[in-house]
């Protein structure tokens, strides 16, 4: 016999959205709102769907303080799933461990929190007939540094019994996010557990397909261009042992990062058709009831226009007016920023067997780039620029590949600095519109 459940992590319910504070009011108190819209889009797919249960994997909240506002959307929505008849298993995270938070509002009778000094487990009957152990504990401070996950190996299996293990942990020690309640994927597959429910991965991640499934949902509504893409929930439909996992998206706002590829275009007015085409594209591709996206147009090819870009501000120029027309007559979409990565069409290596100043900086770039010890030396140097407060606020370190990146845009526009006749050889008209 069939049942189904819902997995879903990573709600950061009153995530301020600061760095976003130049955004129209409209879109930013839409931007606000998401995260809530999204657990209210969950609530509704439950009911609709007539799932047996909810499993939410930690931080449900994006403070340990726990906000009056965000606590209450939260009790209003488990609230609707009380009178659907829908139970909602929760364990807490490392943005609301328990034993620096507490709920101020009461949770209804169908809301079971797994606590954080020890495991515990639910027996239920999502049907008739069926038998169903969900198992799970949550943070009792921020930095939990247990593998939690050995704890869950404990359980006595049971052959009629489908089990599920909920847990907020980083398996395998993904580097894009903090290494708390640190786990190996062997050390879940040692359990005797079919499904497990996880949190505190952002991305929808599957680490396992089958026996048992090990899977991250990731956040419900991304918050930034480091959650781009759909973003949902997991449904699980179970029959015997065996699980069929189906994602849903949630969001109701999207992050989206898309190319726009410049080879002739030499105005602003040539760069801006060719962004609103693709722009149209992107917009007529979208499938009806798609969510509001924010865009980051990324410039790519060989172009005449970097040094022009950096001294005119043109792309801010040519953003506003996208924005004036996109979200203007459509709602559907905002432009955030444009990014230049295009590079100046020159024979690099042709350039380094010079014997000018042009030859000697590639030359000393491109031994930086692949000297592991330079490029640590380098990054010490800027260090204390990013650990600046009115920097850091806004600004982290960039990672490996950006810091790459970053060299390579220097290169670009020195070479254009120092090779005007190269990389200026058409005439470049960039009048106002």
């Amino acid at each position: 016999m069939k049942f189904s459940f819902l997995h879903a992590a990573d709600l950061h319910l009153d995530s301020p959205f600061s760095t976003y504070s130049n955004l129209p009011t409209t879109l930013k108190d839409a931007l606000l709102n998401a995260p809530f819209k999204a657990l209210q889009k969950l609530v509704n797919f439950a009911i609709k769907d007539r799932t047996s249960f909810l499993c939410l994997s930690g931080d449900i909240f994006d403070s340990m303080e726990l906000g009056l506002r965000a606590q209450t959307r939260f009790l209003m929505e488990i609230e609707r799933l009380y009178k659907a008849g829908i139970k909602v298993f929760i364990c807490f995270g490392n943005h609301d461990p328990l034993g620096s938070s507490s709920l101020s509002v009461n949770l209804p009778k169908n809301c079971f929190v797994f606590p954080s000094e020890n495991l515990e487990s639910f027996d239920i009957e999502p049907i008739t007939g069926v038998r169903c152990k969900i198992s799970g504990i949550s943070y009792k401070r921020r930095d939990e540094k247990r593998n939690l996950s050995r704890l869950f190996g404990k359980l006595t299996p049971k052959q009629d019994q489908f089990s599920i293990g909920m847990l907020h942990t980083n398996c395998g020690g993904i580097s894009s996010h903090y290494n708390y309640a640190p786990c190996t994927l062997n050390d879940l597959k040692g359990a005797p557990i079919d499904y497990w429910a996880l949190g505190h991965i952002h991305k929808m991640t599957i680490l396992s397909d089958s026996n048992p499934f090990v899977g991250y949902p990731g956040v419900i509504q991304g918050r930034s261009f480091k959650e781009t893409g759909p973003k949902g929930c997991f449904r699980v439909q179970v029959e015997g042992q065996k699980v069929k996992v189906e994602f849903i998206p949630l969001d109701t706002i999207r992050w989206t990062v898309t190319e726009c590829v410049l080879s002739q275009e030499k105005t602003k007015e040539e760069i801006f058709e060719t962004i609103s085409r693709v722009l149209n594209s992107f917009l007529n591709n979208m499938p009806d009831q798609s969510p509001l996206h924010i865009v980051r147009v990324v410039l790519s090819g060989k172009a005449f226009l970097k040094e022009t870009i950096y001294k005119e501000d043109l792309l801010f120029d040519i953003k506003e007016a996208l924005n004036d027309i996109f979200f203007s007559v459509n709602t559907g979409l905002w432009i955030d920023e444009i990014v230049d990565k295009t590079t100046c069409p020159m024979d690099i290596e042709e350039l380094k067997i010079g014997t000018d100043l042009v030859a000697e900086i590639l030359r000393t770039m491109d031994h930086v780039q692949k000297d592991n010890e330079t490029l640590e030396q380098l990054r010490k140097v800027l260090d204390p620029i990013y650990r600046r407060r009115e920097i850091s606020r806004f600004l982290s370190p960039p990672g490996e590949e950006e810091f790459l990146t970053l060299l390579n845009e220097a290169r670009d526009l020195l070479l254009e600095l120092f090779e005007p006749k190269s990389c200026t050889a058409k005439e470049t008209n960039l009048d106002s519109f």
